[in-house]
């Protein structure tokens, strides 16, 4: 696992929403992919207490902040180019 050799930093990239709305409703987020997020972030963070968790999802992502906030991301990139 790359906390433990000693990155600070680990990146997720799954993309959920468009510039228009989610990809798939909150409640198949909540359902399907958070227990698997939060189950890695919190793996990554036992090893490494200090390890950043960084997730990059653009578009119109307000509405999952604070899904992203309870799986324990610490970072958001929610900018797309041109």
């Amino acid at each position: 696992m790359f906390s433990r050799v000693g990155v600070d930093v680990i990146r997720l990239g799954d993309d959920i929403v468009t510039q228009r709305d989610l990809m798939f409703s909150k409640d198949i987020y909540t359902d399907f992919f958070k227990p698997q997020v939060r189950r890695n972030v919190d793996a990554a963070k036992r090893v490494n207490p200090s390890i950043l968790i960084f997730i990059h999802s653009c578009g119109k992502v307000e509405e999952m902040v604070p899904e992203f906030l309870d799986c324990g991301i610490d970072i958001l990139n929610p900018v797309q180019p041109g």
